[in-house]
């Protein structure tokens, strides 16, 4: 029995066609007699024929273009130092592809037994990236190909021996992976918490502004962020003119298990009714009504709480500046699950306040904060009470002072991307010191 076997229920159960999810010990089950004694190492000449090939487009020209015979080199590097920017570039690629949206098995249908055959070879090159470097993006991302190339198998019954030979192989290479990244987890010590829990109190009272400086919000419809901002906001001497409500169209997707941040397990939430929360709001359900009712509003700042990526146009709106909260440091951890990333990784958490720029999580920081990993099961509240504050805080200082607080540019160089965790390592966590296997 593999050390990941009782990992496939709890709060993120398989849900293979949906996400393209599995485990290593179901494939294992299914696919008996793989070889156990491979060696996570990096692979030469992967990388650069999965670029030529354009590998993250899994179609007929994709396949034309694979060198002939095997799908890709399989010669070890041995002791080289990988080409990591050529991998990260790769990985974005595929990361930013619409191969892992929900339902998977439906974005995947043009994958075929060959072009299959390279992704479970980049996957192997990924796994021993991800161990040679330490980079967990890279393992995050050989469980995207490698479940992916599972959820095909089993959907179109791929019959070819030696795929099948393979796709077990990499399974258990794979699997081998996250039993050590399982025991490195369950060999962290975590911090002891607090006395009492930050966030609780509320900030000093503050004279109240002039009003000269006009602050909007725009939320996602139902958030409860709208009212906590404003609340306090308000305590600290800023008011907040309206707020624009957007209803994401199309969001009628299944369950998937990348549909959540992990955060550890906490209490049922209190539900709450969505309210308007100021006297002005608008209801959007595109981005032209956006853009227009924003325009119309002139909001000389604009507060982005739980939103998409925004329009280039819309950010323009403001006549300061559009901002923004992260639930990572920034540019260390930009991108999608930031806490699961932070925690994988050993580091701090910390949230950040930024101004909105094009790219993703790249405008100048303007204040950050860490959040305290202890008590576990109220750290997604702490973590969006931290990013609350943090905006309410540069709200007053930009309605008091007429101008936004200094922003340090991100160094590029520090840059790193990260994307939404696969659910087999969310169940990783789950089971580990910071999750429901914690016991100290």
């Amino acid at each position: 029995m593999t050390a990941t076997r009782a990992l496939a229920a709890g709060r993120f159960p398989v849900r293979r066609d949906v996400d393209g999810d599995f485990t290593p010990a179901q494939i294992l089950a299914a696919l008996p007699g793989a070889p156990r004694d491979g060696r996570p190492v990096p692979l030469t000449g992967v990388a650069e024929s999965a670029h030529a090939a354009r590998l993250w487009l899994p179609a007929e020209a994709t396949e034309r273009a694979l060198p002939s015979g095997p799908p890709v080199p399989l010669l070890p590097d041995h002791g080289q130092t990988p080409a990591l920017a050529r991998d990260v570039d790769l990985l974005h690629r595929f990361e930013t592809a619409p191969l892992w949206r929900p339902p998977v098995e439906e974005h995947t249908r043009a994958l075929s037994p060959r072009v299959a055959g390279a992704w479970l070879t980049l996957a192997d090159h990924w796994i021993g990236l991800s161990h040679v470097s330490d980079d967990l993006r890279f393992l995050n991302g050989a469980c995207k190909l490698l479940g992916t190339v599972w959820t095909r198998h089993s959907a179109d019954h791929w019959n070819d021996p030696d795929l099948t030979t393979r796709t077990a192989a990499t399974a258990a290479l794979l699997d081998g992976a996250c039993t050590q990244l399982s025991a490195r987890l369950s060999d962290r010590v975590l911090p002891p918490g607090p006395a009492t829990v930050p966030g609780d109190r509320q900030p000093p009272d503050r004279p109240a502004t002039n009003g000269r400086i006009k602050t909007v919000v725009l939320a996602g419809l139902g958030s409860a962020s709208p009212a906590a901002f404003l609340t306090t906001a308000r305590t600290l001497g800023a008011e907040v003119s309206a707020v624009c409500w957007y209803a994401q169209p199309g969001d009628t997707a299944a369950p998937s298990g990348y549909s959540a941040a992990w955060y550890p397990p906490e209490p049922a939430p209190r539900r709450r009714a969505a309210q308007d929360v100021t006297s002005s709001t608008a209801h959007c359900t595109d981005w032209d009504q956006v853009e227009s009712v924003l325009a119309r509003w002139e909001p000389d700042v604009l507060v982005l709480l739980g939103m998409p990526i925004v329009p280039a146009a819309i950010l323009t709106i403001p006549t300061l500046a559009t901002i923004n909260a992260h639930n990572g440091a920034l540019p260390t951890y930009r991108g999608m699950d930031a806490v699961g990333w932070a925690l994988l990784n050993n580091d701090p958490i910390t949230c950040t306040v930024h101004r909105v720029t094009a790219g993703v999580d790249t405008g100048p920081v303007l204040l950050t904060q860490a959040v305290p990993l202890s008590p576990r099961p109220t750290l997604r509240q702490r973590v969006k009470s931290t990013q609350l504050t943090l905006l309410a805080a540069v709200t007053a200082h930009t309605a008091t002072a007429h101008r936004l607080p200094d922003g340090i540019s991100q160094p590029p160089d520090l840059a790193r991307q990260f994307y939404r965790l696969h659910p087999h390592l969310k169940r990783i966590l789950d089971a580990s010191p910071y999750g429901t296997g914690g016991t100290r």
